[in-house]
């Protein structure tokens, strides 16, 4: 085994190409109110990164400010999309419970507002006694948890 990975290091290492980048896929979550003028932004961005090198796909989902519409969005999207990392443009409150979301995934979440989202981290290891191990994000009883929880 130890000879294969050897075998696997030295072919990578004599790769003469560079890797210019990685395909990943971003999930941005954006206010619902502001949207139009940060996903022109975004997209247009988007785009000029992706003429560097690999894809990178964003998808974006609009957020209100109702808790169980982002518990519902959130959940759904994760499963549907299979993102690899968040990044939230939402307000306080709603980046707490995107943040907290995303840390029951294990999804990475990057926010503008770096406090609530360590909170909600720290508070998804208070949920998990509450949750099974096998649930999945999407999972209605996880979400009627995380609404509980919210309260």
């Amino acid at each position: 085994m130890v000879l294969i990975w050897i075998l696997f290091l030295a072919i990578s290492l004599l790769n003469s190409g560079p890797v210019k980048s990685l395909p990943i896929h971003i999930m941005i979550a954006l206010p619902s109110e502001d949207a139009s003028k940060l996903s022109k932004g975004l997209r247009r961005t988007i785009d000029d990164f992706k003429g560097e090198g690999e894809g990178m796909n964003a998808s974006t989902i609009l957020i209100t400010g109702n808790v169980t519409e982002i518990i519902d969005v959130m959940c759904d999207s994760i499963q549907k999309l299979n993102p690899h990392v968040l990044l939230s443009f939402l307000p306080a409150k709603r980046t707490f419970y995107a943040s907290m979301i995303a840390g029951q995934a294990g999804l990475p979440a990057m926010t503008m507002t770096r406090d609530y989202t360590d909170l909600a981290v720290k508070d998804v290891e208070n949920l998990r006694p509450y949750l099974p191990k096998e649930q999945i994000v999407n999972n209605r009883s996880v979400k009627r948890n995380l609404f509980k929880f919210s309260k």
